[in-house]
């Protein structure tokens, strides 16, 4: 497996699927941190640190937005634009 980043706050490693269309994931699975160390930036010396070596690690590349073939819908809704009730429950106001 190869990883693209580790977690600073509980040493957790995570792939680049991890990080999604994002430049680093979002939370740490394990601990919910937000400090990442990304793995394709450090040197071999720390690699070396944490037991990886250069045939483990991936760089992350977020795919290219998708750009918008159409233009947006507009919906015209008010606040007092609800579901109709079904005629077995009562109506609440």
């Amino acid at each position: 497996m190869l990883y693209a980043f580790r977690c600073r706050s509980c040493g957790r490693l995570h792939t680049s699927a991890d990080a999604g269309e994002a430049t680093t994931p979002a939370a740490c699975r394990v601990c919910g941190g937000h400090d990442w160390e990304v793995l394709a930036d450090v040197g071999p010396e720390r690699l070396k640190d944490l037991g990886l070596s250069e045939n483990d690690v991936e760089a992350h590349r977020p795919p290219p937005a998708t750009p918008l073939t159409r233009e947006p819908r507009k919906v015209n809704t008010r606040a007092d634009d609800r579901p109709t009730p079904r005629s077995d429950q009562p109506r609440r106001h």
